[in-house]
């Protein structure tokens, strides 16, 4: 699909008058406020929209939602969209529809086992379909059976979101759309979902990966200079607040979803091209596993309290209908979990034999429960780690993503087994929104600067299929044999970067040699220092030995030389003033490492000044 919003007008054969240049910022500017992002998840979706500071902000639908279920219900001539349609689940199950998003762009054959929560798909030639009961609008109708595809229920979907978006922004036209999609889908999928969309009447500007989203949430000003960059360069996150990690970085993004569990090592360099160094997904560990967990725990206490039996794995019809009632309790139990570190509650009405229930559990006791499905979460990101080859050391930041991920038992879990530093555990945006205000953003950036490159030109296509570093690049100035890393391992090519050196007063040369380096990462067992005695506490203790604890420290060594150079330096001097002799100026050297997409090297070298003096140049052909 063709992108429907043009770039900002006013550039006529690269020049630009400050009229045309005014009206083109201004244009560009009122199309930014007229886009939104979609986080369109298999459970929950939101919408995010950029607000008057170009910021991303997530948004509540009529009903107060930020969170909107990804479900569909219908009861007579009623149609419940969105989280009105949860409660139908327990009388109306066979005309409810969950989870219909990781069936897009799929055959039968492909759907495999269905949630029995949910209405069935049936196999109509091939074509996975749901068939429920309608009933028209008039009250004497009889009540019809209908067919819809995996695609209809999605159009039928994404029109609701559409729709409140439209209605926060005061019926604003909304002129395009990013919407997230699984890092995994295929071709097939993703054709589906635009189709359905267009159905939906979304002009989709572009579909982005959901773990790019959670980076780009994090780290918009690094793909923008129009985005407020921080100082002291770190970055500013979708919020505006500074993000503490470098521009250059290796990116960890854990996203649990309702059903599955996806693991994404992203090399992100510092002008936002994303390279995935390798990607793990579990699809049986997810935040059912945790509502199972609630529901288990709620249903023992039900059956203690009342003296009424109520097992998890029943089957019978009246318990069926009693735990879809707890299920859906549970869920907002989590919720609250995820919010505080105290207790949350659960109150159902009528759950079982006319009997009402309420309990509550507190977050310690909720993480004992849990402890073996947040085991599975954190041995799923260390599998991640081992399979790309590389130590947590290795990891600059680890970003949260799904609302599941909100629960402070995972943050603190994850925090245990990740350095720190270097590894910074991204989880200020909140991980439920994350991914929708990473599509807000990316849609702003869209409308406020023209592509750098056509869709489906030749230039497109080498840039996707770009390659990256295998081995970290630096620069060593002899004698000195300290490695000072430019390039990183894992960044995507075509990279440049630029470094900027001090020449002491008196060096009238500067030797530059790049090389290529390696990671290692050093292991030493460290005692622990002993804890200061009271020297007023006369009560003789025997004291412990302190078990030594693992430090791990990465080290990058120069490996493979690639390029040397001589740049000569001529040190310019203040003008000599009355009482003082004429002085040296600090002089600065700056040198421009550049890796093309075929691996060749490129290195300059100059002497800072108002013009670039002396300019020095090797070059290295590609490996």
């Amino acid at each position: 699909m063709s992108n429907p919003i043009s770039p900002p007008p006013g550039l006529v054969n690269g020049a630009a008058t400050p009229a045309t240049a005014a009206a083109a910022a201004a244009s560009a500017n009122e199309q930014a406020h007229s886009v939104i992002g979609i986080n369109f998840g298999n459970a929950y979706a939101s919408i995010a929209v950029i607000n008057k500071e170009g910021r991303a902000d997530t948004i509540a639908n009529e009903d107060g939602e930020r969170q909107i279920a990804c479900a569909i219900s219908f009861n007579g001539s009623e149609t419940y969209v969105g989280n009105q349609a949860l409660p139908q689940l327990v009388k109306n199950s066979a005309n409810t529809i969950l989870g219909f998003r990781n069936y897009l762009g799929k055959s039968f054959a492909q759907v495999g086992e269905q949630s029995a929560l949910s209405a069935q798909l049936g196999d109509v030639g091939g074509v996975p379909m749901y068939t429920v009961s309608v009933a028209p609008a008039e009250e004497e109708g009889e009540a019809v059976e209908k067919q819809l595809s995996v695609r209809d229920v999605t159009a039928l979907f994404l029109r609701s979101l559409l729709q409140s978006a439209q209605d926060f922004l005061s019926h604003r036209l909304i002129r395009g759309a990013v919407l997230s999609c699984p890092s995994d889908w295929t071709d097939a999928q993703r054709a589906a979902l635009l189709a359905a969309a267009e159905d939906a009447g979304v002009n989709v500007i572009s579909l982005l990966d959901e773990a790019a989203a959670a980076v780009l949430a994090y780290a918009p000003s690094s793909a923008s200079p129009a985005l407020p960059v921080a100082a002291d360069s770190k970055i500013a996150n979708g919020n505006g607040e500074s993000h503490p990690v470098p521009a250059d970085r290796r990116s960890l993004v854990l996203d649990i979803g309702a059903s599955s569990t996806t693991t994404t090592l992203i090399s992100v360099s510092h002008h936002s091209l994303l390279h995935v160094l390798h990607r793990s997904t579990d699809p049986a560990l997810g935040g059912h596993q945790l509502d199972a967990v609630l529901l288990s725990h709620f249903a023992k206490e039900f059956s203690k309290k009342t003296g009424t039996s109520l097992s998890p794995t029943s089957t019978a019809p009246q318990d069926l209908r009693a735990l879809a009632k707890l299920r859906a309790a549970s869920e907002v139990t989590k919720r609250s979990l995820s919010a505080t570190t105290g207790s949350a509650t659960l109150d159902v009405e009528s759950l079982k034999d006319g009997l009402d229930y309420h309990g509550s559990i507190n977050a310690l006791r909720f993480d004992l429960l849990a402890r073996g499905v947040y085991s599975r979460i954190l041995a799923h990101v260390r599998a991640c780690l081992d399979e790309a080859g590389l130590d947590q050391t290795q990891v600059d930041e680890l970003v949260l993503v799904g609302g599941t991920a909100s629960l402070p038992g995972i943050a603190d879990q994850l925090q245990a087994i990740l350095p720190d530093p270097p590894t910074v555990l991204s989880n200020s945006i909140d991980p439920s929104n994350v991914v929708a205000i990473g599509c807000a953003l990316q849609a702003r950036l869209s409308v406020m600067h023209a592509p750098p490159v056509s869709r489906g030109s030749g230039e497109e296509e080498a840039l996707l299929r770009a390659s990256a570093l295998s081995m970290p690049v630096g620069l060593v100035f002899p004698p000195s044999k300290g490695f000072w890393e430019v390039l990183k391992a894992g960044t995507p090519l075509p990279a440049r970067r630029k470094v900027r050196v001090p020449v002491p007063v008196g060096v009238g040369r500067v030797g530059v040699e790049v090389w290529e380096g390696k990671e290692e990462v050093r292991v030493e067992s460290v005692v622990p220092p002993k804890a200061e005695r009271d020297p007023d506490d006369d009560e003789e203790e025997e004291e412990e030995e302190e078990e030594p604890e693992e430090v791990r420290t990465l080290h990058l060594v120069p490996v493979t030389q690639l390029a040397a150079l001589l740049l000569p330096v001529t040190h310019a001097e203040q003008p000599e003033k009355k009482g003082r002799k004429a002085k040296a100026v600090q002089t600065e050297a700056e040198v421009e490492v550049v890796v093309g997409l075929g691996g060749e090297v490129r290195v300059r070298a100059w002497v800072v000044g108002a013009h670039k003096k002396g300019v020095v140049q090797v070059d290295v052909g590609g490996w």
